[in-house]
């Protein structure tokens, strides 16, 4: 089916108080409450393809003070099929309650939203006429990393960051890899100009994967054309998540274009 960016942000309530700062932790074990909500042989469809048409994640609620049980889990879809599969349960009511299983935290279900998607036409729109600016703030609102050579990258090198985005958007448009001239050209003319960084580690099980949350500023050098491109590959990346893990709670990313007017991060 052809691609069109979905998303749904569902407003829960914990049966007991939880820290803010470990809300973004309890991502893997909300994919895993998804998994059991979606039909058998979809879930088993998803387990063989090499990047998942969908990211999700968790974050404190901004009414919730330090320790309330307030969070918003927030999942996104990468096309019609996905949308299909993995939004219906929570439409029309369904769904009244989320447990996760292994850390035993219950939660009900105060009301489901559907936020802002985008067509396959958006997203020709902002390639083709887009605000054509050179300067984007991007928000890690989760955890990011990247996994190069066997290692983890916890810092936002725009290479890694745009290439990560190039290869999302691939799969979900094309099916292949993105020509490798344009990742290397990614590299060469986006430039990481300012920054408001911290590290923080995500947890998958007894592994800690190093990551950082906050935002950062990339100025991109080139033809309108090719800052649209970019532009375009960052509005994807609100849906696809950034880096890796994306489906259990890592790399979601907001995203600002900065007119001339506007001051940095």
């Amino acid at each position: 089916m052809a691609p069109r960016l979905a998303q749904i942000a569902l407003r829960l309530r914990a049966t007991q108080p939880l820290p803010r700062h470990n809300i973004a932790d309890l991502g893997p074990f909300f994919q895993g409450a998804l998994m059991e909500l979606l039909a058998p042989e979809y879930a088993e469809h998803l387990h063989a393809l090499a990047v998942n048409p969908y990211s999700q994640h968790v974050i404190a609620d901004a009414t919730s003070e330090q320790a309330a049980p307030l969070v918003r889990w927030v999942i996104k879809t990468l096309d019609d099929e996905a949308a299909a599969h993995i939004t219906a349960p929570f439409t029309g009511g369904a769904v009244q309650r989320v447990a996760l299983s292994n850390p035993g935290i219950v939660f009900g279900v105060e009301d489901v939203s559907a936020g802002p998607s985008l067509t396959t036409a958006d997203l020709n729109s902002i390639f083709y006429s887009g605000s054509a600016s050179s300067r984007f703030r991007v928000v890690f609102q989760t955890p990011t990393s990247f996994r190069t050579q066997g290692s983890y990258t916890f810092w936002p090198e725009p290479r890694l960051v745009f290439q990560s985005l190039a290869l999302k958007h691939a799969a979900a448009f094309d099916g292949d890899q993105p020509d490798q001239e344009l990742v290397d050209e990614l590299g060469r003319s986006i430039l990481l100009t300012s920054y408001r960084l911290a590290s923080r580690p995500f947890k998958v099980g007894a592994t800690r994967i190093p990551g950082f949350t906050g935002s950062a500023v990339f100025s991109v050098r080139g033809a309108p054309t090719f800052r649209n491109y970019v532009e375009m590959l960052l509005r994807f990346g609100e849906f696809s998540g950034c880096g890796i893990k994306s489906s259990m709670g890592m790399g979601a990313i907001a995203v600002e274009a900065i007119l001339r007017k506007d001051q940095a991060a």
